[in-house]
């Protein structure tokens, strides 16, 4: 997200250090070790890999705002800071609301040559009767687009939330090596990947290997290429 949305990214480094300090100085070093911060600083990390946990990110900063308000209080019972811990919790609970508008305003009219490139490029292999549910090799971001699509990416959001781990299995160094050009075909037939959509010179091995193996390419735009296993059309 850094050198895609700075801003954002300015934000999320900035108000996730602010939590941390601010939690230092009313609750003391221990409370650094809480769920609040370590919920924080976790999805501040994510935030910064993809932008939608952002959303995520911003609801978690809604409930420490209360609680970061609250800590210290002179006197149990504070009726003022109670109260101004409930408005900084429903501040911060418009200013997600607002957010969250104008991020899914964003991502509905994005036109950026990426997400117009990845668009097409799914589009190409959905003419090129590839069937929707069908696993597609990807990358994260590109697999983000192949949800969308209502396809199966290789890479997904389980690799953010559970640490490239599912069910016990690792689902992160196999397609990671894949995409290298190490054992593409071989990970392609085992998982039964039809189709691949991946972002150009980023994983030329990859695409070589399935190139060599005779996979048409349907779409090249210099930004993004797509790739289908010959007669894959009648793969259901």
């Amino acid at each position: 997200m850094v050198p895609g949305f700075p801003g954002e990214a300015v934000f999320t480094i900035g108000s996730c250090a602010a939590v941390l300090a601010l939690t230092a100085k009313r609750g003391g070093a221990a409370r650094l070790f809480s769920c609040g911060c370590a919920m924080t600083v976790g999805l501040a990390a994510l935030s910064l890999m993809t932008r939608r946990n952002f959303l995520l990110y911003l609801a978690v900063l809604v409930l420490v705002s209360g609680e970061i308000i609250g800590m210290g209080k002179a006197q149990e019972g504070d009726l003022f800071k109670d109260g101004l811990a409930a408005r900084v919790s429903v501040l911060m609970a418009g200013s997600v609301l607002v957010c969250t508008v104008i991020l899914l305003a964003t991502a509905i009219g994005a036109d950026s040559p990426g997400y117009v490139s990845q668009s097409a490029a799914f589009a190409a292999i959905q003419r090129a009767g590839i069937e929707s549910r069908s696993p597609v090799l990807t990358d994260l971001d590109s697999g983000c687009e192949a949800e969308l699509f209502g396809y199966r990416p290789t890479l997904d959001t389980r690799v953010e939330v559970l640490c490239g781990v599912y069910g016990g299995t690792g689902v992160l160094t196999p397609p990671a090596a894949a995409l290298s050009g190490k054992g593409t075909i071989a990970y392609c037939v085992k998982l039964g990947i039809v189709a691949a959509v991946l972002p150009i010179g980023s994983y030329d091995a990859a695409v070589a290997q399935l190139n060599g193996a005779g996979w048409d390419v349907v779409h090249d735009d210099g930004t993004t290429v797509a790739l289908v296993l010959p007669g894959a059309e009648t793969v259901k």
